[in-house]
């Protein structure tokens, strides 16, 4: 029986891990979807699967996150018999490929040659270009020649530039060409996906500093709200200690009135009542003080703490 209860909590537990963890996903794979990708990564981070560590990579590839690679390489570590290892190592190869650290991007690239696009092998074909590689980089760049993708007009550039270096001249478009060619071989036709990338980090970049200046606008907003707040307190405790100054000083001089004229008053009465003059007039000091703080730090934060207020003050 108590076995049988144990099984069944195990069970619910389980049930509820998983629920809970299909809620997040969702949640995340919907910021993702609005290219909310900062609170989406705050989503994927709670879940240990290879689909929330792949997306959870994704985000920080797209926000330019120097924690990127290790996600990528931590989801291959960590699920190596996953379907998603693929675009991960694609993944990998493009951000190496970005900063330009070609004999890394041509490692992950060879990882997946049966499955890359055009673009990818053009990555590729330059990747061994700019490691010195220019037989392997022809070899790729040929496979591009005879396609319809955008990729073409570059690879050709580069095949007949290759062609022309390893002065295989039957390689070469033709002898215009090779005159062309000759003239523009220092200029950068081509970047490799670098200016669509500097494109969309500098947009990130704008996200980031919009949610700064709308962070640091909640904080002055806050700042001025708890200033008020301080200023009007003080303000009614100063009324406050004023008003008990004024009772304190005519009990005073009722007393001390009485005990001058022979009355019933004592001594004693008289000390007291000087006694509480005093701490009222202390009470009244402190808020004062108070008063005047909170009077300037609210000029502070709306920006008003001028010479010229405080003279007025």
């Amino acid at each position: 029986m108590i076995k049988s209860r144990i099984i069944l909590l195990l069970f619910f537990f389980n049930f509820q891990l998983l629920y809970s963890q299909n809620s997040f996903f969702e949640k995340g794979l919907e910021l993702f979807d609005d290219e909310q990708f900062i609170l989406a990564q705050s989503y994927f981070e709670k879940i240990n699967t290879d689909q929330a560590l792949f997306y959870n990579a994704e985000c920080s590839k797209i926000l330019f996150l120097d924690d990127a690679e290790f996600l990528y390489e931590k989801l291959i570590l960590d699920f190596p018999e996953s379907i998603l290892n693929h675009n991960a190592n694609i993944a990998l190869a493009e951000i190496n490929f970005r900063n330009k650290k070609y004999l890394k991007s041509i490692s992950y690239y060879s990882n997946e040659l049966s499955g890359l696009s055009d673009s990818q092998i053009f990555n590729l074909a330059y990747s061994y270009f700019a490691s010195d590689s220019l037989s392997k980089s022809k070899l790729f760049f040929k496979k591009l020649l005879n396609g319809s993708s955008s990729c073409v007009p570059a690879a050709r550039y580069y095949y007949a530039h290759i062609a022309y270096q390893n002065k295989d001249f039957s390689s070469s478009i033709n002898e215009k060409d090779q005159e062309t060619l000759k003239a523009t071989v220092t200029i950068p036709l081509f970047k490799g996906g670098e200016n669509y990338s500097s494109l969309k980090k500098s947009k990130f970049k704008k996200e980031q500093s919009n949610l700064i200046l709308q962070d640091t606008a909640n904080e002055i907003k806050t700042d001025t709200v708890n200033s008020w707040s301080a200023y009007q307190s003080s303000e009614g405790v100063l009324k406050a200690t004023q008003a008990q100054v004024k009772a304190a000083e005519i009990a005073n001089e009722g007393i001390t009135l009485e005990y001058d004229t022979g009355n019933t008053r004592t001594t004693l009465e008289v000390i007291q009542s000087r006694s509480l003059l005093l701490d009222a007039r202390i009470s009244n000091a402190a808020a004062e003080r108070n008063f005047a703080i909170s009077k300037f730090e609210l000029l502070a934060v709306i920006g008003e703490l001028t010479l010229e207020n405080l003279k007025k003050s």
